[in-house]
């Protein structure tokens, strides 16, 4: 039997303080309470924001894997070591059709392994007393599957306690956060200055972005992100 999930069930898992309104890591996004409530909220010098396609997961290595199966005579698929973070950016007009074809099919967000040493740090940040929210934007053509598999995905790989801790979004500037890790060269949206820091996590199509921190693996967590959260307190 399929369980279904009220929206509430979703929200990012908080930790108690006292407080005259409930917040959470979303911009402006605050319910007024009696002084007396205990209410929930995390430590925003605590909250570490992760991405997840090309971050958490590998998203271009199953991507690679199909589009081979579907083109076997190509000499390498043109999404590995792609110079473009945009998708669709990295194939001819002619071609494009059949990359939107493969992220389409069902099944495709949820075959993603996760990158080397990733679930490793996420628990390591969780039992250093961080607060860790995946922060992810949906792909538009393909949500019915995509927002979906990526639950499916977390469940399957960090357990059901962790579905509260997934933050959908198409604009990551509007979150609360120290940190965010993600392998975009350039985040921008409705918020011109958003309160994290972005941890660049290293990819090909970003390697020519300088001047902000960068991740080359999840072993460097610890090396790249604490000095930053320090910084925030």
């Amino acid at each position: 039997m399929k369980k279904y999930f009220s929206f509430a069930t979703f929200l990012p898992e908080l930790s108690l303080r006292r407080s005259g309104r409930l917040a959470h890591p979303f911009c402006h996004c605050h319910q007024s309470l009696s002084s007396s409530t205990l209410v929930m909220t995390p430590r925003l010098s605590k909250v570490v924001l992760v991405d997840m396609d090309n971050t958490l997961v590998n998203f271009d290595k199953e991507f690679g894997k199909r589009w081979a199966a579907l083109r076997p005579g190509d000499e390498a698929s043109p999404v590995l070591n792609r110079e473009h973070f945009e998708l669709e950016q990295n194939f001819s007009h002619e071609l494009r059709p059949l990359a939107e074809e493969i992220m389409s099919q069902p099944g495709f967000f949820i075959a993603f392994q996760p990158v080397e040493g990733a679930i490793q740090a996420v628990r390591e940040m969780l039992a250093d007393g961080l607060s860790v929210f995946f922060c992810t934007a949906p792909l538009p053509l393909q949500y019915e599957t995509c927002v979906a598999e990526k639950y499916a995905w977390v469940r399957k790989h960090l357990g059901e306690e962790f579905l509260s801790k997934i933050i959908v979004t198409r604009d990551k500037t509007v979150i609360k956060g120290a940190v965010l890790i993600d392998d975009k060269p350039r985040i921008s949206g409705a918020c011109p200055n958003p309160e994290w820091t972005h941890v660049v996590f290293e990819q090909p199509y970003n390697r020519k972005v300088n001047g902000v921190p960068r991740m080359t693996s999840w072993s460097e967590w610890r090396k790249v992100v604490i000095p930053l959260l320090s910084a925030t307190k």
